[in-house]
């Protein structure tokens, strides 16, 4: 593929990776860089979508800003975060500190909170769905094997 291809409203200038069900490229949406995931439509879940279009609120979830229905794709448009992601920052920061370890971990903790919160469980958390903003706080990303809790009477159940 040659760089940069212009779609509606977006630019891809840059491929980055293939992801387990899809590819991700840096791009540019609305004069902001931006991360563009490609998801074929025979393993687009909805759910995805679903979740990060009301996490814009939430700093500590990945929000999406936009969805286009492509022939054979669905591309979902992120914030890029130059920071990576926690795999990453740890391979190349080793060895982290206590502090930094503890406030990492409450911060997962939190994230996977207000997604439960909000009615979805994340089925795929691992250090490489934890992504870095500009101040090094962590926001969870990558909600394709998310789902849905169950409500029952009046609480939350866990999945099967």
């Amino acid at each position: 593929m040659k760089f940069p291809k212009v779609y509606t409203e977006y630019i891809i200038n840059k491929y980055i990776i293939d992801g387990g069900y899809s590819q991700i490229y840096k791009g540019i949406y609305n004069n902001k860089e931006c991360i563009v995931k490609k998801i074929n439509n025979d393993v687009y879940r909805s759910i995805e979508y679903e979740i990060t279009s009301k996490t814009e609120n939430k700093h500590n979830l990945l929000h999406s800003y936009n969805i286009y229905d492509e022939s054979d794709h669905k591309s979902i448009l992120f914030p890029f975060y130059k920071n990576g992601d926690l795999l990453d920052h740890i391979n190349n920061n080793f060895p982290i500190s206590e502090y930094e370890i503890k406030d990492y971990i409450y911060q997962i903790l939190k994230s996977i909170y207000d997604l439960n919160h909000i009615g979805y469980v994340h089925l795929d958390i691992k250090l490489d769905n934890l992504f870095l903003d500009d101040e090094y706080k962590i926001l969870l990303g990558d909600f394709g094997l998310a789902n849905y809790l169950l409500e029952n009477d009046n609480k939350l159940d866990l999945l099967n």
